[in-house]
């Protein structure tokens, strides 16, 4: 829609655009709503009477706060060149900007220990971490805040860039801005969070949430280590979820917490913001899987070492949901550890990240769960399977799975197993096993019963 308004030298354009990309299991979708560009034209022969007519009209404009809103719902990835123009210039935690950022203003007593450790602001520039800590403030305000920049994927970052870091916001399901240009060129963007809550209803879920929270963390104690945490964590998400499309609030982590179903958004989040309470660096990774599908997942530091772990893919559920069963029934194995604690390189046969800063790479393989728990073989060691195979038995484990350091050794594992059905040296008595195997992931399963 687009009126138009002449008069005394000068020209009022109103725009209208509306844009919405919807996402899958994800904050994904986003509606662009454009309104009210301004535009001077000042004829020759009334110019000064034009020129004040121009200035009062902008001042009713402001007044009315119509300039120009987009609304926005957490955080579309922009384009792939809005992030490269977005991301110039950023650094890496504790590298020095070379290009002179923007002055920031002083924070609050207590806001930058409010923002240390989280994650995606250490990796923004200077420059945006002032727009992050304007968005971040002006969502806690309730209150429209003017930010200090002119680029709205910019603005769009920061704003995701929050969300993902800041999984408590669950009451926020995008924001709207308003756009001040003057001779078609943007002169002030206005940012405005969406909310999806009262008050009182913030409250109320804060309490469940507090409730769910308490009762996961009764079961962990101070002598743990970092490892132990986040795998108790995890194995009490994916136990306590189910995996829903149609969970109410999938997006956030009520649906975890509140509802006991969610998509992978919400496993990430809840993810997340239990391990915030005990200390860990970590955030929510949005992307893509290779099926095409919209997902997200979590990055993390565990004891000074990056690492991936997609809780989602770690439950049975989802791999029923997505059409990929194995078989497996959760009563059997409840928690799949193939993506627990995984480096760049494996995330990446099957996952794509959306770079909305520059991630750094994960490398560290000490805490994987198969290293970890002696399930890692970079051969067929007989003596060793053995060992695994007594010990699950030993605990009254259902399953077990082992994985292998390369193609090389996978092939020469299942063809011991399997092929030579040496299988059957490790489960007595019994002429029949099930079993699955991933030849990505390079990890057989074993039922023991």
């Amino acid at each position: 829609m687009e009126n138009q308004r002449k008069g005394k030298g000068i020209l009022i354009g109103i725009l209208i655009v509306f844009c919405l990309l919807s996402g899958f299991g994800l904050r994904q979708s986003r509606i662009k709503q454009l309104i009210a560009v301004v535009s001077e034209y000042v004829s020759t022969e009334e110019g000064d009477r034009a020129a004040e007519a121009l200035k009062e009209h902008k001042k009713q404009v402001e007044d009315t706060q119509v300039l120009a809103d987009a609304v926005f719902e957490a955080g579309e990835k922009p384009t792939p060149e809005a992030v490269e123009e977005a991301q110039d210039g950023q650094v890496q935690p504790g590298e020095r900007e070379e290009a002179e950022a923007p002055e920031e203003p002083e924070a609050p007593d207590g806001q930058e220990e409010e923002f240390s450790g989280r994650f995606y602001y250490m990796y923004l520039s200077d420059s945006l971490k002032v727009v992050y800590k304007e968005v971040y403030e002006s969502i806690l305000s309730g209150k429209e805040t003017e930010v200090s920049t002119l680029i709205k994927d910019n603005l769009d970052i920061a704003f995701q860039c929050v969300l993902n870091d800041f999984p408590e916001i669950f009451y926020v399901s995008g924001y709207h801005y308003t756009e001040h240009t003057r001779a078609a060129e943007t002169v002030k963007l206005i940012f405005s969070a969406d909310y999806t809550m009262t008050k009182e209803e913030i409250d109320a879920a804060q309490i469940q949430i507090d409730a769910y929270v308490q009762k996961c963390l009764a079961g962990m104690n101070s002598s743990m280590s970092q490892y132990e945490q986040v795998k108790y964590i995890y194995d009490y998400i994916i136990t306590n979820t189910e995996y829903d499309l149609n969970a109410p609030n999938n997006q956030n982590i009520c649906s975890v917490f509140i509802e006991g179903k969610s998509v992978c958004q919400g496993y990430a989040e809840a993810m997340e913001y239990l391990l915030q309470k005990k200390g860990f660096v970590i955030s929510v990774v949005n992307g893509h899987v290779e099926n095409g599908n919209r997902h997200a997942w979590n990055i993390l530091m565990v004891d000074g070492n990056y690492y991936y772990l997609d809780a989602t893919w770690g439950d049975v559920d989802y791999q029923s949901s997505e059409g990929t069963d194995t078989g497996i029934a959760k009563e059997v194995m409840p928690v799949n550890y193939d993506y627990f604690l995984i480096t760049t390189e494996q995330l990446n046969v099957t996952h794509q990240i959306n770079n909305i800063v520059s991630m750094p790479a994960c490398v560290a393989t000490q805490n994987n769960y198969y290293r970890k728990e002696g399930l890692y073989f970079e051969a067929v060691d007989k003596e060793k399977l053995g060992l695994v195979f007594q010990n699950a038995k030993d605990r009254g484990e259902a399953t077990v799975t082992i994985k292998c350091s390369d193609d090389a050794v996978y092939g020469a594992m299942r063809s011991y197993l399997l092929d030579e059905q040496g299988i059957f040296s490790y489960t007595a008595n019994k002429t029949k096993v099930t079993y699955y195997d991933s030849e990505q992931m390079k990890t057989l399963c074993f039922w023991l019963e």
